[in-house]
């Protein structure tokens, strides 16, 4: 009756449509002479009139059966939202940060295995640019475990073929040149490696932000501590190398036609399990030995410390 992933799409197109609006010609928050109190009117009327009109076929739909229902996620959701959008604005007010792009696609080519390239992209709910010239990749969650957020950002689960959003997020913006001022939509592209003024400009910081209603206030209270710097490490480029080795792997297995089955992660709910044998372990042991499937099982031994195990026969 009321499916979590309906109120995480209006939730994103809330977010989409408030913030252009309060922009100004350069990507500011145009309300920096308000005062606290003001600002926090201003937040949660403008959040209780998009969720209202955001949620106007759902709520209908709910409403019909379950009016109490709906007045309880409605409440819930805006108190939610007004708490984390206002403490976000407050945020960009004192860095003098901007906001440069809502809702963007960046896409970027990429070195295949066999010589050739391949073409990512990746539509980022924000980006921020800081006063100091770094960007600031914004993902908003709406929904999931503090464990699920906390893996979005850790890097051994990127070099793993686990979770790719927020590197794949910073590797795009780090190959995407310059920016326009401010924007709604739309894309960006980088046609080659080496070009893209970001790579020469400064960091690209990839932030998780939690504002769903789920989450508890001690995470909400701890955003600085959810995001990953790109590219990683101590200054040489072995991190970010690996993970664009893991995307190349995933790439050329795809292209194969080669689609590994394991008992975990994705294949949980992929809508074809009925049909999988992916818990028949005669099956799984035959895919994990299976020479065709080993770059891709070699990517489950790397680690932060040794990000191209000797078995991949890449790096040291």
């Amino acid at each position: 009756m009321l499916d979590p992933s309906e109120i995480g799409s209006c939730v994103h197109r809330i977010l989409q449509r408030f913030w252009p609006a309060l922009l100004d010609g350069q990507g500011h928050p145009n309300v920096r002479r308000a005062a606290a109190g003001d600002l926090a009117e201003l937040t949660a009327s403008r959040i209780s009139e998009l969720f209202d009109e955001e949620t106007a076929l759902l709520a209908a739909r709910v409403s019909r059966r379950y009016p109490a229902l709906w007045q309880g996620v409605r409440s819930r959701w805006i108190e939610a939202l007004v708490r984390g959008v206002y403490r976000d604005l407050r945020r960009l007010l004192e860095e003098e940060a901007r906001i440069g792009a809502v809702e963007k696609t960046l896409s970027a080519e990429f070195a295949s295995v066999n010589g050739g390239s391949f073409s990512l992209r990746g539509r980022l709910d924000r980006l921020d640019i800081l006063p100091d010239g770094s960007l600031r990749v914004v993902d908003y969650k709406t929904a999931g475990s503090v464990n699920s957020v906390k893996k979005m950002i850790d890097l051994k689960e990127a070099l793993r073929a686990e979770r790719l959003q927020i590197p794949l997020y910073g590797e795009l913006a780090v190959r995407c040149g310059d920016l326009p001022g401010v924007s709604g939509g739309g894309d960006l592209s980088a046609a080659s490696e080496g070009q893209g003024l970001l790579r020469r400009r400064g960091r690209v910081i990839g932030q998780v932000l939690p504002i769903g209603p789920g989450f508890d206030a001690d995470l909400l209270g701890r955003w600085d501590e959810l995001v990953l710097e790109w590219p990683p490490g101590d200054g040489s480029d072995s991190l970010a190398e690996s993970f664009r080795h893991t995307l190349q792997v995933l790439v050329d297995m795809a292209a194969r036609g080669s689609f590994p089955l394991n008992d975990y992660g994705p294949c949980q709910i992929c809508e074809y399990a009925p049909a999988c044998r992916k818990s028949h372990p005669p099956s799984v042991e035959r895919v994990r030995t299976a020479p065709s499937y080993r770059p891709y099982f070699l990517l489950k031994e790397k680690t932060k410390s040794k990000p191209f195990p000797p078995a991949t026969g890449m790096g040291g």
